[in-house]
């Protein structure tokens, strides 16, 4: 199209990270219901011993289990998971017993569905009524049962209520497991419907309260929360925020977290414009939300911080959908004093990674603070102002950035999967220009561009018209217009990587321009270089460059990234990274698999493996191995190492004379440890120290300053070979102290360096030659503290 096109505004993207809120958590024993209608245990989903974290930490696996659900139409239908979740915690575990005898234990956040709507486990009492679906158990006696195995049978796709026969509180401490599951956010666990919110479900959850009819949109990955609906949510705050939306609205990315958000990828930063960062108010910055910050910071995408849970701040009294502004007004003394502290200690400990922020209402300036808006995702106070103050940055800050582009379509895949009946599809981002059916687009795939032809392009269906069953919950459509998210479907597809860039061509002839453009931008990603460093594998172009980035960023250098499961070749180059460098000849693996003969052949080739589905905890686990093998080798290096040290044998503590020599000491410099050899202070030896002991306890060694008894194991003689009151020295070769003074400088001082002078002048008395090299160094060493 030419430039004449009149310009306007595209709907921001925006993505949510951080604390997605994993609190709402079931019973490792508890079972879900399979799509193919078999129940099985939720703690077996997630293979391997849980590590040790402390209560409150999570994990998060990424998984695709196809698993029945109550879909938007309100019927039973299949989802798809996006991840399981296992959390370490500590505390009640609320047991919702219904008439049939079913029962379910779940955190006491976990919210049922009611006639009312939905109610959380610790607000449901006997006699309420909660969905279940029209379902029978096949073999209910059946011991494969007990082994978390069975069979449900579904009568209908109706959901039914049933009656809660009683509830029981216990306590648990231990692992507790959740699903993800973005289509629908709820699972049917024990026979029971469960759900799964999010800050994420409640801005979608309220668009569609708000809503008219036809002015929602379903996007495939995504929701557009139109401006209509923006400006109804924050209606009652139009006195503090006269804003005027030009923006059409804001499209969310559904899947919350790092992984969905490191897929957002484009060269030189993200798809999203936008990002809010998740704080849960009670817990403050964790790893995961430095992790976050991180990845937002290192692809350059502003952001807002939403501090969730106000309604667990002691004494604060909630009010459902109110501005957390009308809210605040309504609360004690007591409870915004809570907050402020704790929104400041907020302020304190993002300070601390260099990131000013301050509540939102007391910022002038929203160029120098990231806003900390105080929201509460269970009912919804504050998310008038999150829109707001989301809405307002991105129009007074970024509408270069959103101005929406007539032409050919950019995009990125988010996923690629095989769905019943068109075969492979790529759910797809468009960020900018118009994707048509029949265009021609370029996308960066597992052997480089893959050049297809669009076949079909899927939305899904409208809410209204999805309670038609039997019918697909997807529809054609001609063409797509930026910001959207859309499934494509076009042939070899399959071979297409997620994070992959996509372009449409709209002449033939620029098809070889646009494919050098993404094998080039493949290639920033995926690369083998010939330097000393580490080998990265992950699942999708969008992880590999967040994990390749967080490592360059900390100083490893990166030898090889690619994606896809780990291969002989990988091993090989890391094995000859090991010889030289044992540090940096290692594997880490984001979210991808090593087969078994190549695990086989890294043992063989005593090649370590790191692997983790937390990028932090992938980093972290690499960083704690190499101080540790550090601290081993320099501890063992220590112990063959003599280090420079004098000690004077106090008078009247001779316990022992000869056979061994045990005598009492002072240590006036440096330290000593078991089997140094010691000398006198005119140089002549006089054996190895055997033990050290404090009040009869063995010692590795004593430092200057230490009062210990030593026993002297060699050929000496208390009286004959040295007195009470003489000060005795440690006896160490030239390599010792070069040893010492290049591997230990941080036990080099002024006093250690004169001590390391008079023990070569000692020496010096019969090799003149002796640490000449060593003196020489230790000018430079002095030379470097003078400055």
């Amino acid at each position: 199209m030419s430039g004449e096109e009149p310009k306007k505004l595209r709907s921001p993207i925006v993505t949510v990270l951080g604390h997605v809120d994993h609190g709402k958590c079931l019973h490792p024993d508890e079972k879900v219901l399979l799509t193919n209608g078999k129940l099985i245990k939720i703690s077996s989903l997630v293979r391997g011993s849980p590590p040790d974290l402390r209560a409150g930490d999570y994990e998060v696996f990424i998984k695709r289990i196809p698993v029945l659900s109550m879909g938007l139409s309100g019927y039973v239908s299949k989802a798809l998971t996006e991840g399981v979740w296992r959390i370490k915690y500590r505390g009640h575990l609320y047991k919702i017993i219904l008439s049939d005898g079913r029962f379910v234990r779940v955190t006491p956040e976990h919210p049922f569905l009611t006639p009312y709507g939905w109610v959380r486990a610790d607000e449901i009492s006997k006699h309420d009524m909660i969905a279940v679906p029209d379902s029978s158990i096949v073999n209910s006696n059946s011991p494969s049962l007990e082994d978390g195995v069975g069979r449900v049978v579904l009568k209908s796709r109706e959901v039914l209520f049933m009656e809660v026969n009683s509830v029981e509180v216990e306590d648990y401490e231990g692992f507790l497991y959740d699903l993800s599951v973005p289509e629908t956010q709820s699972f049917i666990a024990n026979g029971v419907l469960v759900h799964n919110t999010t800050l994420l479900d409640k801005i979608r959850g309220t668009a569609v309260v708000s809503k008219e009819p036809g002015e929602m949109t379903q996007h495939v990955g995504a929701s557009l929360v139109p401006a209509s609906v923006i400006e109804k949510i924050i209606t009652p705050l139009k006195n503090m925020f006269p804003i005027k939306l030009t923006i059409p609205g804001l499209l969310f990315i559904d899947t919350p977290g790092h992984e969905a958000f490191s897929n957002l990828r484009r060269r030189g930063g993200s798809v999203a414009d936008f990002a809010i960062l998740v704080i849960d108010i009670m817990e403050g910055v964790k790893k995961q939300t430095l992790e976050s910050i991180e990845i937002l910071m290192s692809r350059k995408v502003p952001f807002v911080i939403a501090a969730n849970k106000i309604d667990r701040i002691p004494g604060w009294k909630s009010f459902q959908d109110t501005p957390f502004t009308l809210s605040a007004r309504n609360q004690s003394k007591q409870a915004l004093e809570e907050l402020d502290k704790r929104i400041y200690t907020l302020v304190g400990q993002l300070s601390q990674v260099n990131v000013p922020s301050e509540r939102y209402d007391k910022i002038r300036d929203f160029r120098k603070a990231i806003a900390i808006v105080p929201i509460s995702a269970k009912s919804g106070e504050g998310l008038a102002e999150l829109l707001a103050v989301l809405a307002g940055i991105i129009q007074r800050f970024l509408t270069h950035r959103i101005m929406f582009t007539w032409g050919p379509a950019k995009g990125v895949v988010l996923e690629v999967k095989e769905v019943p009946g068109l075969g492979h599809c790529a759910d797809v981002i468009i960020y900018d220009g118009i994707l048509r059916k029949s265009d021609i687009v370029v996308l960066g795939g597992y052997e480089g561009p893959v050049v297809t032809k669009v076949r079909a392009l899927l939305m899904p269906r409208p809410l209204e018209e999805m309670r038609v069953a039997g019918e697909s919950n997807f529809i054609n459509v001609d063409e797509v217009v930026a910001a959207a998210g859309v499934r494509l479907s076009a042939p070899e597809i399959e071979k297409v990587v997620a994070g992959a860039p996509l372009q449409a061509v709209e002449r033939e002839e620029e098809i070889e321009e646009v494919s050098k453009r993404v094998a080039e931008e493949l290639m920033q990603v995926r690369f083998s270089k010939n330097i000393v460093g580490v080998v990265v594998k992950a699942d999708t172009l969008g992880t590999l460059e967040a994990v390749v980035s967080m490592l360059e960023n900390r100083g490893v250098p990166v030898r090889l990234a690619d994606v896809g499961p780990l291969t002989r070749r990988e091993v090989i180059e890391a094995s000859i990274v090991a010889k030289e460098n044992k540090y940096l000849g290692v594997i880490l693996l984001f979210n991808v698999k090593a087969p078994p003969d190549i695990e086989e052949l890294a043992l063989k080739e005593d090649v370590k493996i790191f692997r983790d589905n937390i990028i932090y905890k992938l980093i972290e686990s690499y960083e704690n191995w190499v101080t540790e093998e550090k601290l081993r080798e320099t501890y063992e290096k220590a112990l063959k190492t003599v280090f420079p040290a004098k000690f004077q044998v106090l008078p009247g503590y001779v316990f022992r004379r000869s056979s061994p020599a045990i005598v009492g000491v002072r240590v006036l410099g440096g330290v000593i440890r078991p089997g140094y050899r010691i000398m006198r202070s005119d140089g002549k030896p006089l054996g190895r120290i055997n033990q050290i002991q404090l009040k009869g306890k063995p010692l590795q060694e004593a430092r200057s300053g230490s009062e210990v008894a030593v026993s002297i194991e060699g050929d000496v003689l208390v009286g004959r070979h040295f007195d009470e009151g003489d000060i005795l020295y440690t006896d160490p070769t030239e390599k010792d102290l070069e040893t010492f003074i290049t591997d230990f400088r941080n036990e080099l001082s002024n006093e250690t360096i004169e001590l390391i002078k008079e023990i070569i002048k000692i020496k010096q008395k019969e090799d003149k030659k002796f640490g000449l090299s060593i003196l020489f160094k230790l000018r430079e060493f002095t030379t470097g503290l003078q400055h």
